[in-house]
């Protein structure tokens, strides 16, 4: 998750409860803030059920805040998508290939089949070189366990020799013709 002007808000107002909590631990360790003034406050907070509450829920609320800066900072778990691949890597220097530049490359591989009605791809950066997604619609009279081994040796031979980068795997999804993308869910 990126980090919002609210998350930064709430980082600001932790940082001061955090920062009120350890002036009392210091003043009371240094002799500033007697142990009976804390107790004082503490007997306060007991003795109306008012208090009792509005220290609960505030203490709930900083508890909230505090979970939901850990997630904020620990990413949620994802990685940013890369918007290019690595192509090689010489003494000269690296070279790279935009995404999109790799999924023009197979959306022409595939218009040179004539039985295919429709293609969308989705390219996927691997340690060692990458993946591809397809959804197809392809006209009904295509044998599709010839059509999609043809299909993925050509791929995978047509992106290695113009990039250079090796093709993991090639995965294709064949929906009905006119399925809109909304309704094919991720089957890949």
């Amino acid at each position: 998750m990126k980090i919002t002007a609210f998350d930064r808000f709430l980082i600001v107002l932790m940082a001061l409860v955090m920062t009120m909590i350890a002036v009392v631990i210091a003043g009371v360790g240094l002799g500033f803030i007697t142990i009976e003034s804390v107790n004082w406050v503490a007997e306060a907070i007991k003795g109306n059920k008012v208090n009792v509450a509005i220290s609960a829920a505030s203490a709930l609320i900083v508890v909230i805040v505090a979970i939901r800066l850990i997630v904020v900072a620990c990413g949620g778990g994802r990685k940013p998508a890369a918007n290019y691949v690595k192509v090689s890597d010489t003494v000269n220097g690296s070279a790279f290939i935009a995404i999109a530049t790799l999924k023009q490359m197979v959306k022409t591989h595939c218009q040179a089949y004539k039985c295919i009605t429709s293609c969308e791809c989705e390219i996927i950066p691997e340690e060692q070189g990458l993946g591809i997604k397809l959804i197809l619609s392809i006209t009904p009279t295509t044998v599709i366990p010839e059509f999609s081994f043809d299909l993925q040796t050509s791929i995978k031979e047509n992106i290695e020799k113009l990039s250079g980068i090796f093709v993991k795997y090639t995965k294709i999804l064949i929906v009905p013709l006119g399925q809109s993308e909304s309704s094919r869910g991720s089957a890949l």
